[in-house]
């Protein structure tokens, strides 16, 4: 049933943004429940939730486009930006609601913006198209970053939420090296 619905590959490809979207629009929805749990206790749990919702669209998403889509420009840009929209938001929110160490967020956060300003520099100054190939340590950064957001927010002990950000940041700098070195060969084959 569910095969003979994704023969169409552009109709997977559109299920897997609309995804990928929800997964942004949520954003929001979790920070402000975060922002207003002190209010509303409840709404903790709902951010819990929607932190939940998200990992698993972020799961979900690529797993449609995979298994019955064909690669997508849309796509292969939207996933990325949207896991660094969440993800940067909610380290920015677990920061000043529960005294997350901001350093581990600007090293997120700065991390992201280098990646986003090398894709603007070959779009925009160069007027050259930059695929965003996943590796698989920007994977397991992905990841490490939503284990270490859900930890925070189930108020694990402190040493496991440690641990989880110093994974964090190791992903976050290594998946960072691996990117310049790929960006490097990039701009050399277009010189």
């Amino acid at each position: 049933m569910v095969s003979r619905l994704f023969k169409n590959p552009n109709l997977a490809n559109n299920i897997a943004n609309a995804i990928t979207l929800t997964r942004i629009i949520l954003t929001p929805v979790f920070s402000l429940c975060i922002l207003y749990s002190d209010k509303h206790p409840f709404l903790h749990w709902w951010a819990v939730a929607t932190m939940a919702v998200i990992v698993l669209t972020d799961c979900f998403d690529g797993a449609v486009a995979k298994r019955w889509g064909s690669p997508n420009t849309l796509g292969t840009f939207l996933d990325p930006l949207a896991d660094k929209i969440c993800i940067d938001v909610s380290f920015v929110v677990i920061s000043i609601k529960y005294h997350f160490p901001i350093w581990v967020t600007i090293i997120v956060i700065s991390r992201d913006l280098f990646v986003l300003g090398s894709w603007c520099f070959f779009l925009l100054v160069l007027g050259q198209s930059y695929r965003v190939v996943p590796h698989f340590l920007g994977k397991l950064m992905v990841a490490a970053q939503m284990v270490t957001i859900l930890m925070v927010l189930l108020k694990l002990p402190e040493p496991a939420v440690c641990w989880a950000w110093r994974v964090t940041i190791f992903f976050s700098i290594a998946s960072l090296l691996v990117y310049s070195v790929n960006l490097t060969k990039h701009r050399k084959k277009i010189e």
